[in-house]
């Protein structure tokens, strides 16, 4: 059995709740929903940025620290796409394309 990561688990369960978007919503509730999922995706890279932070000078150069600062960085990015499609979308349904379209890039 493959073992994952807390991290890779919590990417995972944040692009569910992108999945699971309807357009069926009302427009309040799924612009919320993305601002509430974007900030989570934020907090997320925040943690990597504290444990990054917190490792020894000597490893933040090393695989472990380069890892940590790739997911924050990767996490910012995806958080600010989120952030972006959700004040700027003609329609529901296409907004919710963009939505799932906007991907975490990282490992």
């Amino acid at each position: 059995m493959k073992t994952r990561s807390e991290f890779l688990k919590r990417v995972e369960a944040l692009k569910e709740r992108i999945d699971a978007l309807d357009p069926d919503d009302s427009i309040v509730t799924t612009q919320a929903e993305a601002r509430d999922i974007a900030s989570a995706i934020q907090e997320l890279a925040d943690q990597q940025r504290e444990k990054f932070d917190n490792t020894p000078e000597g490893l933040q150069q090393g695989p472990t620290g380069q890892l940590l600062e790739a997911r924050a960085e990767n996490c910012e990015d995806w958080s600010a796409a989120l952030e972006n499609e959700a004040d700027d979308a003609p329609d529901m349904s296409e907004w919710i394309d963009r939505m799932r379209s906007a991907e975490y890039l990282g490992e």
